[in-house]
């Protein structure tokens, strides 16, 4: 239930940063404000993965796919959602500390 709440606030997080972004016209504000956006969002995708684990569940647009029933292809959506997550991670952090 915790990945729940954490996951709901990662996802109001990835709004609330994503505002300033649109705001602001200054090049390293972009960075960071547009960094932290992704950041939130990679924290989003990962926790969706957690909470689907430990729920033996997870929703993905309008299909819910449960580990009693696909237990294959419920590993491969939590798989892919995680990597996901990671690779947008490593993204928010190449567009807050590195130049291009």
């Amino acid at each position: 239930m915790i990945f729940t709440y954490l996951m709901w606030l990662f996802a109001a997080l990835f709004v609330v940063t994503g505002l300033p972004l649109a705001l602001t016209e200054d090049e390293q504000w972009q960075r960071l404000w547009g960094g932290s956006s992704a950041l939130s969002l990679g924290l989003f995708a990962i926790l969706m993965a957690a909470d689907g684990l430990v729920r033996g569940q997870i929703r993905i647009n309008t299909s819910i796919v449960r580990r009693s029933s696909q237990p294959r292809l419920f590993f491969s959506v939590i798989a892919l959602v995680l990597v996901a997550g990671i690779g947008v991670i490593i993204a928010a952090i190449w567009a807050i500390f590195f130049k291009d």
